[in-house]
């Protein structure tokens, strides 16, 4: 056969190879192109929203908390924040001044804030990893908080009632309400600290809280995860996960996020009312 048909033969079979390979085996396809990535966390995390992934670049951070279907970015340099829910293609922004005070305005929001003042931190000397991170382990004790206003002071009194052990004496001694675990070695802006000390509703000024455990009602030595890393690796993330989204209707409140925009049930218009 001469030099040129077996050219030509050679040709033909590579042109018919892919559809004369069994299926699962055909030719690759051409790669399809991929977007700038950036080095960053992944976290995964339980709170009091339910299961929460955050992701987290030198620049920027992203949290997904699938129970409210409300997912949350800031970004350098700035740090304003964009909420948005994808099934209503609704969104809310906020000034870092805004969000770093108060993360998700929710009714109940303010009371909270308030309650999370009357308490103070104490080293125990114990260090523990959580999700591959050393922490150290601080203790949460309550204060006198004569800042606080009535409200708040009796809706404190009412938990500590509520908490006290029936038929128990109160330890002499003060005790701890809780526990938190916080890693001064998780590479991340300070934003991300202001993120997780309102998750865990703790005034912590340094280092990032993984993990917060609060005291069970009706005991004085039993606690409970109310905050909790699980895992934490190390990812080449997409860039435009830090992006928010376009064409989406811009919203007044987290509420109105969850509502779809939508006019709203007077059960929710008396709650926003009484904020």
């Amino acid at each position: 056969m001469k030099p040129c048909r077996c050219l030509a033969l050679a040709f033909t079979l590579v042109a018919l190879l892919p559809n004369c390979l069994p299926a699962g085996l055909a030719a690759p396809s051409a790669a399809k192109p991929v977007g700038s990535l950036v080095e960053g966390y992944v976290l995964h995390q339980n709170s009091d929203f339910g299961p929460v992934v955050m992701s987290v670049s030198k620049n920027a951070m992203r949290m997904d908390i699938e129970k409210m279907g409300i997912n949350w970015i800031a970004r350098a340099p700035k740090w304003q924040s964009f909420a948005f829910n994808d099934d209503s293609k609704s969104m809310v922004s906020r000034d870092y001044t805004d969000w770093k005070e108060n993360l998700i305005r929710m009714p109940g929001a303010n009371k909270k804030k308030a309650m999370a003042a009357e308490f103070t931190l104490k080293p125990t000397g114990e260090n523990e990893k959580v999700g591959g991170y050393l922490c150290r382990k601080v203790a949460i004790y309550r204060k006198d908080s004569p800042q606080l206003g009535k409200g708040a002071q009796k809706a404190a009194q009412k938990a500590a009632q509520k908490a006290a052990p029936k038929g128990k004496s109160k330890p002499k001694s003060p005790y701890p309400m809780g526990y938190v675990w916080i890693s001064d070695d998780f590479p991340a802006p300070k934003q991300v600290s202001e993120v997780m000390k309102q998750l865990t509703r703790v005034d912590v000024q340094k280092g990032v809280v993984l993990k917060a455990t609060v005291l069970k009602a009706g005991t004085y030595k039993e606690y409970k995860p109310a905050f909790e890393t699980l895992s934490i690796s190390k990812e080449k993330l997409p860039a435009s996960i830090f992006e928010p989204p376009k064409g989406y209707k811009v919203v007044a409140s987290e509420i109105d996020l969850m509502m779809g925009g939508d006019e709203e049930p007077e059960s929710l218009s008396s709650l926003r009312r009484r904020r």
